[in-house]
């Protein structure tokens, strides 16, 4: 796979032809993938236009993390994943997601000393940052705006 040249991007961006596919991703300078039709040029709409709204993965921790009050550890968070959204996320993919939050501004962390039962190494407390909570909200929002009138067409009891 070579590098493939796409308009409007960086001079120095990478970018990779997927096997069987038609649509290019360009891996941006912080290292995440953006398809043809979300490198920028076509935005979501609204004041910041080109801004990427949150995965599905990236919403349910935010949400974790608020529901578990008062900042969260990881594991708890990876519990509240599992008992509350039934989705297993293993602790790799759990700090990678974190690491993503954290780098967009909207997941921030303080370091809390280790207890004698962890061996005294220290602990992680997550909390939603105000704009974790804004970007949740829109998010929220656009769902709320699709869903409506759609609700009779998915009963399973048709």
């Amino acid at each position: 796979m070579g590098n493939v040249p796409v308009a409007g991007a960086p001079a120095d961006a990478h970018f990779l032809k997927r096997p069987l596919d038609v649509d290019l991703v360009y891996i941006d300078e912080r290292g995440y993938p953006w398809s043809d039709v979300d490198n920028g040029d076509i935005g979501w709409g609204g004041a910041e236009m080109g801004k990427k709204p949150m995965g599905e993965v990236e919403h349910l921790v935010l949400l974790a993390v608020l529901r578990l009050g008062g900042g969260a550890f990881a594991l708890d968070v990876l519990r509240e994943l599992d008992r509350e959204a039934g989705h297993v996320v293993s602790r790799g993919s759990l700090y990678k997601t974190m690491e993503r939050l954290e780098a967009k501004g909207l997941l921030t962390w303080d370091v809390e000393d280790g207890s004698p039962e962890r061996g005294g190494h220290p602990r992680r407390r997550f909390s939603v940052t105000e704009a974790g909570i804004k970007d949740l909200a829109e998010a929220r929002a656009r769902l709320m705006n699709m869903w409506d009138g759609v609700g009779g067409l998915l009963e399973t009891d048709r």
